[in-house]
């Protein structure tokens, strides 16, 4: 077979670009030569036997079905509890920022996409956590952004998008966000979200956004006092238990070491797991073990905390003051 060298390849395409260039500059046009645009050819089959890219947030409805953001194919996904295929439920698999008013599956999702986010543990990512309310209503961090998919299938920036810095009483479309990461909803319907070093808390009835932990600074202090005057570290996972207390996996690594840490519904925070020095293992205290970058946190019925920790690999329970992997 007749093999022609790379250098003659590129040289041949370079040669038919200059000839069709003057035509095009003349026309004023641009004009596509090679590629389509991505499409995600999975919907409506076993979700199983169908590749997917990265995923990071992860959430559950009242039905069981299980929702998850992707960001490296720029989607928000379901699988069906009923049967087990896969739907899209936002995004056109174009990283972009489009579409509110219509359908979320036509809108541009994930415009904040940077290879960064797959590699670096610092990174932000262009698309954070899920939830769903029990009215079927999805939220989801899109970079700098909240948005909301509802139950007929449109899609709404409900956050971010302002020019203002985040405080209490502001309407939450005021405020410029950093890359938004766990989300979490009360039993109130009020939706919770963490972004630069602090987590907001939305009333979905009024807009209105105000500061539930953290005072925007890096670090790590505060246990023991009033949540919004704590120091966080780049908070990820939100979840709630059933008593109202917030979880919080908070501390990035590079500046703070993970720690797990709870609001009770007084407003008060504490660190329940993680800042240690020890590798996880069976029967640790939790409060000795180093969680690595702790990203992932829930809660059982139980009450029992579970941790996670991709990038050493680990999945961690704790209850009361065990640790089990």
């Amino acid at each position: 077979m007749l093999t022609i060298p790379r250098t003659v390849r590129l040289s041949f395409l370079l040669g038919v670009l200059a000839l069709v260039a003057p035509a095009l500059r003349a026309q004023g046009v641009i004009t596509t030569i090679a590629g389509v645009d991505p499409t995600f050819t999975g919907s409506g089959q076993i979700a199983t036997n169908v590749p997917i890219g990265y995923v990071n947030g992860v959430a559950v409805d009242t039905a069981g079905n299980v929702y998850f953001t992707d960001p490296l194919e720029h989607l928000v996904l379901r699988v069906a509890a009923s049967d087990g295929t896969i739907a899209v439920v936002a995004g056109n698999g174009i990283a972009g920022y489009s579409g509110d008013g219509g359908p979320a599956t036509e809108a541009a999702i994930a415009s904040t996409d940077s290879p960064d986010q797959y590699t670096g543990v610092a990174a932000p990512v262009s698309l954070g956590g899920v939830v769903v309310d029990n009215s079927g209503d999805v939220f989801f961090g899109d970079g700098p952004y909240v948005r909301e998919v509802t139950p007929d299938g449109n899609i709404a920036t409900i956050a971010g998008g302002g020019a203002a810095v985040p405080g209490n009483g502001l309407g939450a479309t005021q405020v410029s966000l950093g890359a938004v990461t766990g989300l979490a909803l009360d039993g109130a319907g009020n939706l919770y979200f963490a972004e630069n070093n602090r987590v907001l808390v939305m009333s979905l009835a009024s807009g209105v956004l105000n500061i539930f932990a953290g005072n925007a600074n890096n670090g790590f202090a505060g246990d023991g006092g009033p949540a919004g005057k704590a120091t966080l570290s780049k908070p990820n996972g939100l979840t709630f238990d059933a008593q109202g207390n917030l979880y919080i996996a908070d501390g990035d690594v590079i500046n703070q070491p993970a720690r797990i840490r709870k609001v009770t519904p007084q407003g008060i925070i504490s660190t329940v797991a993680g800042g240690g020095t020890q590798a996880p293992a069976n029967g640790l205290p939790p409060l000795n073990v180093n969680l690595g970058y702790a990203s992932g946190v829930a809660v059982d019925s139980s009450g029992n905390l579970y941790v996670y920790a991709p990038f050493d690999a680990y999945l961690l329970k704790v209850s009361g003051n065990t640790t089990t992997l």
